[in-house]
């Protein structure tokens, strides 16, 4: 029975340390930041700190500006490139579209030129040309 008793009382004990800090957390950590929460707000929340408040410093607004500039230069490139004619990026790379190497108009469907390996290993070309009637 003594030992029972004991025991019991090992398990009471026990629960009571435990209990300590949670109720200790509860009503007075809980309570005080609840309580600082508040004063913090009002402290903070008057009409004449917010101009103050809101100010952003100089750097941040200097580099706002020349980040707003960069994109409007950015922004006008990329509208010239993309004006830019089809032709100019065609004449770059050695071809054009509208026209065969002769100048004259392309016929669609036909190739103007090609080349081709015989047999013996030599590399010709030919022309192909319409039919004269």
């Amino acid at each position: 029975m003594k030992l029972l008793l004991r025991s019991y009382y090992d398990i009471v004990r026990k629960n009571i340390e435990d209990s300590v800090p949670k109720a200790i957390m509860h009503f007075l950590v809980n309570h005080m930041k609840r309580e600082l929460h508040n004063v913090f707000i009002k402290k903070l929340y008057r009409d004449n700190l917010f101009e103050e408040m809101l100010q952003e410093p100089d750097e941040v607004s200097k580099k706002g500006e020349r980040t707003r500039e960069r994109l409007c230069a950015l922004q006008q490139a990329f509208r010239t490139l993309d004006e830019l004619p089809l032709e100019a990026e065609t004449a770059e790379r050695g071809y054009s579209l509208n026209t065969d190497p002769t100048g004259l108009p392309k016929i669609n469907g036909l190739p103007t030129s090609s080349s081709y390996t015989t047999s013996s290993g030599s590399s010709e070309s030919y022309t192909a040309s319409p039919k004269n009637p």
